[in-house]
Parts: structure tokens; sequence; C-alpha cells
């Protein structure tokens, strides 16, 4: 299921209406560049980089409108929305090198920073009181007091710990026990830190295979998977913590279930029983994924997660095998007509994140 404007959410005269009857035809409202998205309430909500606004899909009542933040609360560069549990929303704006953040009805609380003259933060996430920043201009990850909006960690690279540099963030994503996944779109990989900003290992490298990216966008984390946007093989590839590539999906093009440079993702269970019946009735689904595309028919993309009821669908898939992960670069090992910045993208021999005691 996909969104790219008025036209494929809302019910409106035919065109043989149109004809026979004279009824005025609506005016196409198109989502442009969405970015960021989430879902809260039966509602999609797609920030739009282009025409500096939320568009709000009511899947229920079949009805597309927007949202234009004003005053205090415009907009300038919107790049990223989060909306965290507790239905607030983090806009992250490098026009106006701040985080906005809105209540639940868009009424603006509170802004946060900006931090420093040199600042451009592009992706937001948020674990208890804290709001984790990507700034890539920076470079690096700030971690700031999620009332007061003062700094009170950052996660940035050290000269000592090339294995660890942060180059160019565009994304970030925290799990439900505080640890911190980064995406470095130059350095081609995923840097997960612990709760304490610790780096613990990296996830992924530069290649064209399973569990390798070309240019990682987006990250999400959820039931102990790694979920990675790729805006150059324009798919999604699901690893585990370690980074055994699990699975993948997308894939360039315009047909249905085809990404168009994707940037954005959201994951979760929030309104699942309202595409109930565009599912087989054999397949359970658990959690709802919403992805955007910058260019494309298809702006907004809807995938479900979850599982066959069918005997012969689990007949046919569970004897099968995952593809066996091609062997990482060993430390100092070059790919052939690599430079020597590929050494600082080999993988950390470090153990991988476990669970935190609750």
């Amino acid at each position: 299921m996909s969104f790219s404007g008025s036209k494929d959410v809302e019910s409106g005269p035919t065109a043989l209406d149109q004809f026979l009857f004279g009824e005025a035809a609506e005016i196409e409202k198109p989502i442009q560049r969405p970015v960021g998205v989430a879902i809260r309430d039966g509602v999609i909500y797609a920030l739009d980089a282009q025409l500096i606004l939320i568009h709000r899909i009511d899947i229920a009542s079949r009805a597309l409108d927007f949202i234009v933040p004003s005053g205090r609360g415009q907009m300038r560069l919107p790049m990223d929305m989060h909306i965290a549990r507790d239905g607030n929303a983090y806009i992250t704006d490098r026009g106006r090198k701040q985080v906005l953040v809105f209540d639940a009805d868009w009424n603006l609380v509170r802004e946060l920073g900006p931090w420093a003259e040199e600042s451009a933060p592009v992706a937001a996430a948020t674990w208890q009181d804290r709001v984790y920043v990507a700034d890539s201009l920076a470079r690096c990850v700030r971690v700031v007091d999620a009332r007061t909006g003062e700094q009170v960690g950052v996660i940035q690279s050290q000269d000592d710990k090339p294995e660890s540099a942060i180059r160019t963030p565009t994304g970030v994503a925290v799990d439900d026990h505080g640890h911190v996944y980064v995406v470095d779109a130059i350095y081609q990989r995923v840097l997960a830190f612990d709760k304490e900003l610790a780096f613990v290992r990296q996830i992924g490298e530069p290649g064209d295979a399973p569990g390798f990216f070309g240019r990682p966008k987006a990250v999400a984390v959820v039931d102990r998977t790694v979920w990675v946007l790729d805006s150059l093989y324009e798919n999604c590839q699901i690893l585990d913590f370690a980074g055994k590539p699990l699975l993948f999906f997308g894939g360039g093009g315009v047909d249905p279930g085809n990404l168009y440079l994707p940037r954005g993702i959201w994951i979760g269970n929030d309104s699942i029983d309202l595409f109930r019946d565009r599912l087989d009735p054999g397949f359970v689904p658990e959690k709802l994924v919403a992805i955007t595309s910058l260019y494309g028919p298809r702006k907004i993309s809807l995938f479900a997660i979850g599982h066959s009821e069918l005997p012969q669908f689990r007949d046919k898939y569970a004897a099968l095998s995952l593809p066996e992960r091609p062997t990482p670069l060993q430390p100092g090992e070059r790919k052939p007509g690599e430079g020597r910045e590929s050494e600082a993208t080999t993988p950390s021999a470090k153990e991988p994140i476990r669970d935190a005691p609750d």
C-alpha cells in the first residue's frame, strides 16, 4: 500500500461523474518530498521537506490535510520527524539549527538548540528524558535534556579510535535499553553505543552484498533487529545486532513494494487493525512499517511484518536457510582499488550489544 497524494486517500467523483453531471473535480494535494514519517492513533504523519509542512493522512476517514506550524513553530528547512511514546513530535530543522517539539495537537512546546554556530541537526530520537540529535555539520550526535535543551553528552570521533569515527551522521535510533545506533552515510556503516555512550561495535560496511551498505540514510531498531534504509540500493536491510543480514526488501522501481531514494522509516503496531482488510486472510500482522521515498509515484509505502497461519506457507519456507554473509575484510586489508580511508571502516571485533538487566 502506498500514497503520493489525496488521489490515493480520498474518495471522490469519478471521471464519468464529472462528465455526466458536471461535478467539480477535487484539487489534487500531492506529497512532494517526504522525509520523516510516523503513525499515531490511526493517522499517518509525513514531514514534507519541499512544501515545508506535515501531511496528515487519516486512514479511517480517508482524508488528507496539512499541518503548517506558524509563529515560533514555523519551519525553515525540516529534515526529519520523530514521534515519541508520549505523543510529542520532534522535528529537526537544519535551517533553524534546532529541534522543534510539538505536542499531540501540534502546538509548539519548546525549542531545543541551537547548540553551536556550525550545526546542522538532521535526525533525532528519544529515550526517557534524553533527545539524541544527529548533527551532520558538527559530525556528532548530541545528547540533550528533553526539557531544557541543555547538552549533557556527545558521541563524536576520537583520534585514537578510528573504528568509532563519525563523518556524516544522517540517522539515529535508540532501543528500549538506551543503546544508540548511528548511521554514517560517508563511512557507510552503523555504529552502536551503549547507554553510557561507549562504543560497542560496527554494523555493516561498504559493499554490494547483504550486510553491506552503499549509502545508508536512516535506521530503526525493533525486536533485537536493526533496519537500515539505503538510498543507493534503494532498499531496506534487516540485520541482527551482530551485523548478520536477515532480510532485505524494496529495490529501485515504480511498482508496488519498490522504493525510490528512501529516506524515512517508522516501525510500530499502531493502527494495525485498520489495514487487516488489505492483507491475506492467513497472514497475521504484528507490526507496520512506513517508509518514505523522495521521488517516484509511491512517496509513502506501507509494509506489514508478521507470520502466516497457512500450513502450505510454513511447509514451503520453514526449511529455508539464510544466505551466508560474505567474509568481511580483516584489519589493514583493502579491497582492490580502495584508498587508505577504507581502513577506518573495518568492522570492530567487540561483542554485540546485549540486553541490559530490567
